[in-house]
């Protein structure tokens, strides 16, 4: 085999992996994003911090694409992909939870937060309102 031969199948490896390479980087990126989107969609809507923890799953889709890209050389596995399995994973609790919250916006069971529960027994305790006024609706 000649020298030109050589560096063109050299150059043909590389470039098979480079777009292997960056297929898995790509997937991973738009993964980890709508998932992140997601993730952050929830703790606007719910206003509790403690939904970040959904992060976890994010953190863990970049350790894989750090795996699959030094280890396998931008290979993906044949039978099962650890990547859409942690985005899965990662994707179902807030679909869940805003779900949840959609659905009691719909029903008119938004649970109150502590501000408002703070106004409701001032104004119980100033007399504005009776306990005869409030329904199961607004206490639960």
């Amino acid at each position: 085999m000649s020298k030109t031969e050589e560096i063109l199948r050299d150059c043909g490896r590389w470039i098979c992996h480079s777009f292997d390479i960056l297929k898995a980087i790509i997937i991973r990126v738009v993964f980890a994003l709508h998932a992140t989107i997601a993730i952050i969609r929830i703790v606007i809507s719910k206003g509790n911090y403690w939904y970040l923890l959904n992060m976890c799953g994010v953190n863990f889709l970049l350790i894989e694409l750090f795996i699959t890209v030094i280890t396998r050389k931008g290979k993906e596995p044949k039978w099962f992909s650890p990547c859409f399995f942690l985005y899965i994973c990662t994707m179902i609790p807030p679909i869940w939870f805003l779900e949840i919250d959609r659905i009691n916006v719909k029903l008119g069971r938004q649970p109150l937060n502590a501000t408002e529960v703070e106004e409701l027994k001032l104004m119980l305790e100033q007399g504005v309102i009776s306990r005869a006024t409030l329904n199961d609706k607004t206490i639960s």
